[in-house]
């Protein structure tokens, strides 16, 4: 009789560990933790507990302001850690969680020392005894930089799970990325694994300016390397890319494909070995600030509209400087630019380009007399572009300018010729 009741008061107690208990103290022991690791404000709809399945909060809101200009917030919808609490109390992890415990600001660190703080949590994860699975729906992040940059992810769901050793396996999927309010990515699936200090995305696909995305590659976070990476983009919308950048800067439209390959390197930007392929087709440009230079020194309105049959272009960053190789095709003219830009969107491109006869046609006489002409008749010119991308100066070649100098002084002759034949 007595085996029977200690049989029955097990099997209850066993099927007790599978129910959810719900109680304030949940929610204010959970706030407590949360304010410890640096958050602001942190609110939560629901904590529940189970001694058999874990942990499930509900409605999750948690905010973090890093300056006078710039913030972020993380709106989780539904957040479980599938875990046996027992053996996780057992292992530590509730010494590990005390409320009252004054820790490092990691809401901070994530965005001032990502690397770091994400190989902490990444080890912290898979050391956590008893723990099984990591469950995130509806995950929303957003983040109002300094200069006035708002990055918004939306509709995040994430499934790890505890493999071999410290290894997490899983899957990701993002439903849109937004920046200043325009949508850049959508529909992005990938697999994960985390291991250790490093982080390895693979099979990510997704949708980047109507155009497909796919990459892949691996960072070790405490040694900053970024290791076989590679990225992918086809037939992406040049228009879309326009209005994200910037909405004054100019009309923009046409297709691109990118590749881009990463070496093994250290990730920074002055430290990262990468080299690509760009090839864009039916471009067209309109109103951009470089026109309006070459419409400005060349007294030519006709090239305040371009297009393109193809651009295609070489690069590779080198000492935090994106060096290029370009090609252009077209029916008003052909060009090659050779160059660089740098992170903070300056540029310095030598430029040489030929003119066909249907657009020296349009030109001024000073300007189309100013050209040096080809073997077939069309017209070559040669400049320097540089200085802020979005609104460069244009240095023309000193035989360009001389030969303008001349034709102007021949029409200034020409002009007081006919004057005093006039008179006579």
């Amino acid at each position: 009789m007595l085996l029977s009741t200690a049989a029955l008061a097990c099997s209850v107690l066993f099927l007790f560990g599978f129910i959810p208990l719900n109680h304030g103290s949940f929610d204010r022991m959970a706030r407590e933790i949360i304010h410890s690791y640096g958050a602001d404000s942190a609110l939560f709809g629901n904590v529940s507990v189970s001694l058999w399945s874990g942990i499930r909060i509900r409605d999750s809101f948690l905010s973090k302001k890093i300056s006078q200009d710039s913030s972020y917030w993380v709106q989780i919808d539904d957040l479980r850690f599938r875990m046996n609490l027992l053996f996780a109390a057992v292992g530590g992890v509730a010494g590990r969680i005390t409320p009252h415990e004054q820790r490092a600001d990691y809401f901070y660190k994530i965005l001032n020392s990502p690397f770091e703080t994400t190989a902490e949590g990444i080890e912290k994860l898979s050391t956590t005894t008893g723990l099984r699975r990591i469950d995130v729906s509806g995950l929303s992040f957003r983040v109002l930089c300094e200069k006035g940059t708002d990055v918004y992810l939306r509709g995040g769901d994430v499934r790890l799970r505890k493999s071999w050793g410290r290894t997490l396996k899983g899957a990701l999927r993002l439903e849109e990325v937004r920046l200043n309010d325009k949508k850049v990515v959508r529909d992005l699936r990938s697999s994960l694994l985390l291991r250790e200090s490093g982080i390895r995305v693979r099979s990510a696909r997704g949708e980047l300016l109507n155009g497909r995305l796919r990459l892949g590659g691996a960072i070790d976070l405490k040694k900053k390397t970024l290791t076989r990476a590679n990225v992918e983009i086809r037939g992406s919308d040049l228009q879309v890319l326009s209005g994200v950048i910037d909405d004054k800067t100019g009309e923009l439209s046409g297709k691109v494909d990118v590749s881009i390959r990463v070496d093994e390197s250290v990730a920074d930007i002055d430290s990262l070995i990468i080299s690509g392929e760009l090839r864009a087709r039916d471009v067209q440009l309109k109103e951009f600030s470089f026109q309006r230079s070459l419409v400005s020194n060349m007294v030519a309105p006709v090239l305040s509209r371009l297009a393109f049959r193809e651009i295609s272009s070489e690069f590779e960053i080198k000492s935090g400087k994106v060096m290029t190789e370009t090609r252009g095709y077209g029916d008003q003219l052909d060009f090659t630019a050779s160059g660089w830009i740098n992170p903070e969107l300056y540029i310095d491109q030598q430029v040489e380009a030929t003119l066909y006869q249907a657009i020296v046609s349009e030109l001024p006489r000073v300007a189309a007399s100013s050209l040096e002409s080809t073997d077939d008749g069309n017209a070559m010119v040669r400049c320097r572009l540089f200085g802020k991308v979005y609104q460069p100066a244009i240095e023309l070649e000193r035989g360009t300018v001389r030969r303008a100098v001349g034709a102007a002084v021949d029409d200034v002759g020409q002009g007081i010729r006919s004057i005093f034949r006039t008179r006579r």
